[in-house]
């Protein structure tokens, strides 16, 4: 038994055993050993269930989800071409904080943008990178010919 891999997956509700049949074949072609099935039932958790393998968690309950996305949307990813230095960085969290309140920043460096700043807010992009004005021009022009 100490060669097997335990797996507990917690569900709101008891598996079906067309369910559990189902979650053992999946299993079986991922982990290609042998494995224990632990099951449990939470009903705290909203539909979809939790899997532990190991020290690793994959949540595809609903409320993980919401959770994953609702993590997303206070994100903002600032890309540029070069650093940007204080005082840019400073102008942009003030715009920003205005129309979305508190963020959490993440600033990358990209030469390949070229220049210009290309912004992720939750899951809205404003592209105005010198990169992508390029790709549009060159598309504009090949649609003309």
């Amino acid at each position: 038994m100490a060669d097997k891999i335990q797996v507990v997956v917690t569900t709101a509700q008891e598996l079906t055993p067309e369910q559990e049949k189902l979650l053992k074949n999946k299993l079986s072609k991922k982990l290609g050993k042998s494995f224990q099935l632990v099951k449990r039932v939470a009903h705290e958790l909203i539909g979809g269930l939790k899997l532990t393998i190991g020290n690793k968690v994959k949540d595809a309950t609903i409320g993980g989800k919401l959770a994953e996305l609702e993590s997303q949307l206070n994100k903002v990813q600032v890309t540029t071409a070069i650093e940007l230095d204080k005082k840019q960085k400073e102008q942009i969290k003030k715009e920003l904080k205005r129309r979305y309140g508190e963020l959490d920043y993440e600033f990358k460096v990209d030469p390949k943008v070229l220049g210009g700043i290309k912004l992720s807010v939750g899951f809205n992009e404003y592209d105005a990178t010198l990169k992508t004005k390029l790709e549009k021009l060159k598309t504009y022009i090949l649609e003309k010919l």
